[in-house]
């Protein structure tokens, strides 16, 4: 600045002006003002408060420093101070207090303030204050200062809130009082909006009725004779067990049958010249009966060695080597034959998930495989009491029925049942399981 700058008051008002509307953002324009104005003011300390949405007035700079640290002690008894200064001062003008009108516990932390304080509001032209500026020296302020004081300050509050950033100034609404509470008002009353309870579970596309195709005796199974998800044909060949056993007892019990009727055929002609044989008629012809019931039974078994499909459909099992020369006991199910346009849906509802359902309660299915296309179902069957799945989690077996049976997707599938209940507070919906949780822990 040039020596003619420095010694004319109005050049330099001009120059501080020029470098307000030249500062490039908020951090760089707080550090002229608060540095600048004394060319044109003077004073010792000069220090910069934010007024915040909700009252408060926050140092945000101070002359000769770079930053201020909000936690330090020093900070926090000026701001008590200028939250007094705001609470006394004339909203359109500055004004000076004398030091010891301020509180004396916190001036007496703040031995580096001088006598004199001149009090200036940041107010934009639309009203709005801003902040204030705290000027601090030894000797009272002139009313000449104090004007230059009023008319810099509003200049300094156009390039500051220009340079605010927009967030803060539309964010700012959520920091006010009338609003928060308003906000606690509208959540009270959201707390009572109805809505339908709804909780999900993992389920599973079944099979509607198959027909299970179990080992119908004790032993062996040879060979799987179909694949997975053949199609079969009812009476179709589907499991073959050893049979070699059992073709032994088979041919075992012919003969055995044969040699039967050998001896009663010739007790029989020995009756008609020896009266005294036909007592044995009678025992050889139930020891022939009895050979012959071995027989059929022998065969009847040999004919069970030979599981068929009662119904035509797809045979659903994993995988045909996991059984082959595997011991299986009578009854343990080996696959099954499911028709795949009929299906249902099966549903593990956690205990802990549970809610009142009704028969008929609708069932939105989102697949895995196209978990943007929900299906529609409705409840058709529910467990009462729960059992434990192989997850290891305590659940009710829930079963649905397809709304559109046109489209029915694959057996085995998996995906998540959103299942829908009855209608209660937004309240209950939201807090029902830190509720159920409370209760078990208070023991209620």
């Amino acid at each position: 600045m040039s020596s003619q700058s420095e010694n004319n008051p109005y050049l330099r008002l001009i120059a501080l002006e020029k470098e307000l509307r030249q500062a490039t953002n908020e951090t760089e324009l707080q550090l002229i003002m608060v540095n600048r104005l004394r060319s044109l003011i003077e004073a010792r300390h000069l220090m910069l408060f934010r007024l915040t949405a909700a009252g408060k007035l926050r140092l945000c700079r101070c002359s000769d420093t770079g930053s201020v640290d909000q936690n330090s002690s020093s900070v926090m008894d000026l701001e008590s101070i200028a939250q007094t200064f705001h609470s006394n001062s004339n909203p359109s003008g500055s004004q000076s207090f004398p030091l010891e009108s301020l509180d004396a516990a916190a001036l007496s932390r703040l031995e580096w303030l001088q006598d004199s304080c001149l009090w200036i509001p940041v107010i934009h032209p639309d009203g709005k204050t801003l902040g204030y500026l705290w000027l601090n020296r030894q000797s009272g302020f002139t009313e000449q200062e104090q004007v230059l004081a009023n008319h810099i300050a509003e200049t300094f509050a156009h390039a500051w809130k220009a340079t605010m950033p927009v967030r803060r100034q539309w964010l700012s609404i959520f920091s006010q009082h009338r609003f928060r509470w308003a906000v606690v008002v509208f959540l009270v009353v959201l707390m009572f909006f109805p809505v339908r309870l709804s909780v999900l579970a993992p389920a599973e596309v079944m099979a509607f009725h198959p027909e299970l195709a179990t080992a119908p005796l004790n032993g062996v199974v040879r060979e799987i004779l179909v694949k997975p998800n053949d199609r079969v044909q009812k009476g179709q060949p589907l499991v073959a067990f050893e049979d070699t056993r059992l073709r032994n007892q088979l041919t075992l019990a012919q003969e055995e049958l044969q040699v039967a009727e050998a001896r009663l055929r010739k007790v029989q002609q020995q009756s008609f010249t020896d009266p005294g044989s036909t007592g044995e008629l009678a025992e050889l012809q139930a020891t022939v009966q009895l050979k012959q019931a071995e027989l059929d039974y022998a065969r009847e078994l040999l004919d069970r060695s030979l599981v068929k499909s009662l119904k035509a459909g797809i045979a659903v099992f994993r995988d045909e080597d996991d059984w082959s020369g595997r011991p299986v006991q009578q009854g343990e199910r080996i696959l099954y034959v499911a028709d795949p346009g009929s299906v249902e849906i099966q549903i593990m509802l956690p205990v802990r998930d549970a809610i009142t359902l009704e028969a008929g309660t609708v069932i939105k299915l989102f697949l895995d495989t196209d978990p943007l296309n929900p299906l529609s179902a409705t409840l058709r069957y529910a467990s009462y009491d729960a059992e434990v799945t192989p997850q290891n989690v305590l659940a009710y077996r829930l079963k649905a029925s397809f709304s559109d049976t046109t489209d029915l997707p694959r057996i085995g599938l998996q995906g998540t049942a959103k299942l829908y209940g009855e209608r209660s507070s937004l309240f209950i919906y939201l807090f029902r399981r830190p509720l159920a949780f409370l209760r078990q822990w208070l023991g209620m």
